[in-house]
């Protein structure tokens, strides 16, 4: 029988002691509590609270990483943080955006690192500084999902530009930077392929080149060039495929074929390979426009054919052109 409203400073403050419990699974059951919680405020009981829930998510990511089960805190941070702005008007969702971008973006200072799920300023160094973009990727990228044109032009204002750079992986040690540069692709490909409008000439451009670099294959990062494969896969193509569906220049979009092309032509096997399947990912989002830019794809498809490791994904590619425009690259 108790109001919801007067339950959610309980709640925090039980999120808070759960933190010390000796149990990993003791921090995500409060946050799921709390997100009830908060479900069942009202608009009003929600902005009165906003600004603690809000600190409360993502301060529990930050303090997430010394668990063993990082994956349930994570997941019930985003679920709060939906259920918040769910309650809360297209203003105060730009006010949180602001917020969030703030603690995503700051400097690493030497900071210890939270130990209660309470919000730090700063992260300790370069690798929690790139974990702490990496959730924050995370949280746009459903948020995307979920509220699609409501939010994605504002994440795009706000964040669009550091997930350009993030999905090249940042600092930090390589799991992290591996992390790190998946999420911000998945990220980007949400936001992109959820925006109203075209995206413009510096957008795009943005874009890209965090893209194209991306691409590239780094064995320090990837030593493990069949992961790296995977990663290209499932993030950076899907991403490729938004931003080339959503340009709004034909030109730009010649442009990004003919450097992937150039990518699939000198790269490493590993960058080739992952090059022609996002030319091949391309190729199925536009479908009859690939057209368009049928003349860049020619660039590197014969040097592709010839080798035998990289044969498979270029006749891939050939196979896509001809059947969705008739034209025949070789």
């Amino acid at each position: 029988g108790v109001e919801p409203r007067l339950l959610v400073p309980a709640y925090v403050s039980c999120t808070g002691r759960a933190w010390a419990s000796s149990s990993d699974g003791a921090p995500a059951a409060a946050l799921r509590l709390t997100k009830v919680c908060v479900d069942k405020c009202g608009r009003g009981a929600a902005k009165a609270h906003a600004a603690q829930i809000a600190t409360l998510a993502l301060g529990s990511h930050d303090a997430c990483s010394r668990l063993d089960d990082r994956s349930s805190v994570e997941s019930a941070c985003v679920e709060l943080s939906l259920a918040l702005l769910a309650k809360l008007s297209e203003g105060e969702l730009v006010d949180w955006l602001r917020a969030a971008e703030h603690w995503a973006a700051a400097a690493p200072d030497g900071s210890l690192p939270s130990k209660d799920g309470s919000l730090v300023a700063a992260p300790s160094d370069e690798d929690a500084s790139a974990r702490r973009k990496a959730y924050a990727a995370l949280h746009l990228a459903t948020l995307a999902k979920r509220f699609r044109q409501l939010a994605a032009p504002r994440i795009a204002d706000s964040s669009l530009e550091r997930l350009a750079r993030d999905v090249q992986g940042g600092a930090g040690d390589a799991s992290t930077q591996r992390l790190l540069a998946a999420r911000s692709a998945s990220a980007m490909a949400e936001v992109v392929a959820h925006l109203p409008e075209k995206l413009d000439a510096d957008r795009c451009d943005c874009c890209v080149e965090g893209l194209v670099a991306a691409l590239t294959h780094s064995a320090d990062v990837w030593p493990d060039r069949a992961s790296f494969l995977r990663h290209a896969s499932k993030a950076l193509s899907p991403a490729c495929a938004a931003v080339a569906e959503r340009v709004q220049d034909v030109p730009k979009r010649r442009d990004f074929a003919l450097k992937l092309m150039l990518l699939a032509r000198d790269g490493t096997v590993g960058t080739r390979r992952a090059s022609l399947n996002a030319v091949r990912a391309i190729c199925d989002a536009l479908r009859e426009d690939v057209a368009d830019f049928a003349n860049q794809l020619v660039q590197g498809v014969a040097e592709a054919l010839d080798d035998a490791e990289t044969a498979a994904d270029a006749r891939a590619v050939v196979v896509l052109v001809e059947q969705h425009t008739g034209i025949r690259l070789v």
